[in-house]
């Protein structure tokens, strides 16, 4: 009878242990969602976008006029600029137009070699930027030139060494220098992190666009703590492993079948920077933009009601 007894007092206890546990971690997992959907609420609004990529592949060729009140029309306050040789004349003329419609000319779209301190392209795009003062701006650098040094330690030296010389001209106007992974050798995070480090200035961060990073779906979680102090902008995109060797490198958001997973990693992660979303198709840019809108509208109310 005693034994009965005491054996009910241990299934008992043990179920009281099971139920205990059952509620923390369901409360913990109830934590996790609220904060979840907190970020997402935030970081996925419409007034942290910025559009990227507009300018070379809008099918409708718009005007800086055309483009600003385009993006007016969308409700969208940040403009990435991305920009062709013929696009020069026209830099004056796309601040002002944005400016009339209250858009930010939040970033600057910069291919440059080991010494932009002596490039036209770099030279050419600092001095517009301070000249017109614009404050805060961000230089989205993709760096080339380096490919024939094969050691890599002169390589990450040799790229900060630039990378240093166009972060004290951007602090000159309060803006900043992100790396850009285009893809190859300077666009893999752990490369960029090195060439940040070394080039120890403190307005040197990186952008990280997934649609040049659908071979890193699969360490995306781990690689986005590595990247999260350097984080200042993620572009956002449809994805699916190995897009990019079969022909679904750009796909709208929300069309693929990786991305919701990496945009709820992003939005437990405590990142807290700039999203872009990506017009990288010969299309008309409004469409190709209020598409990825309200694709990535449709994950951000799925993340906010889970």
């Amino acid at each position: 009878m005693k034994k009965a007894l005491a054996m009910g007092v241990v299934a008992i206890a043990l179920l009281c242990g099971l139920a205990v546990q059952s509620y923390a971690e369901e409360a913990a997992n109830a934590e996790v969602k609220a904060k979840r959907a907190a970020a997402a609420e935030k970081l996925l609004a419409k007034e942290n976008l910025a559009a990227w990529c507009i300018v070379p592949f809008d099918s409708k060729h718009r005007t800086p006029t055309e483009r600003a009140a385009m993006l007016k029309e969308l409700g969208l306050t940040k403009e990435v600029y991305d920009w062709r040789d013929n696009n020069i004349p026209e830099f004056d003329d796309e601040l002002d137009q944005l400016t009339k419609q209250n858009i930010e000319l939040t970033g600057f779209w910069l291919v440059c070699g080991l010494d932009p301190a002596n490039e036209s392209y770099s030279k050419t795009i600092v001095e517009f930027l301070q000249r017109r003062n614009v404050r805060g701006c961000q230089l989205w650098v993709l760096v080339g030139g380096f490919e024939g040094i094969a050691d890599e330690n002169e390589r990450v030296e040799k790229i900060a060494t630039g990378i240093a010389w166009l972060a004290d001209e951007m602090r000159k106007i309060d803006g900043s220098v992100l790396l850009y992974n285009h893809g190859g050798w300077f666009g893999e995070p752990e490369n960029m992190i090195r060439i940040i480090e070394a080039a120890n200035r403190r307005n040197v961060g990186i952008t990280y666009n997934f649609h040049h990073a659908h071979h890193r779906i699969g360490d995306f979680k781990p690689m986005l703590q590595k990247m999260l102090p350097y984080l200042v902008n993620i572009s956002l995109n449809g994805m699916v492993v190995n897009g990019e060797q079969n022909g679904k490198m750009i796909l709208p958001i929300g069309t693929g079948d990786c991305e919701r997973d990496m945009i709820r990693a992003i939005c437990d992660s405590g990142y807290d920077g700039m999203i872009s979303i990506l017009c990288h198709m010969d299309a008309d840019a409004e469409e190709v933009l209020r598409g990825n809108m309200e694709g990535l509208e449709k994950i951000r109310q799925e993340i906010i009601n889970e």
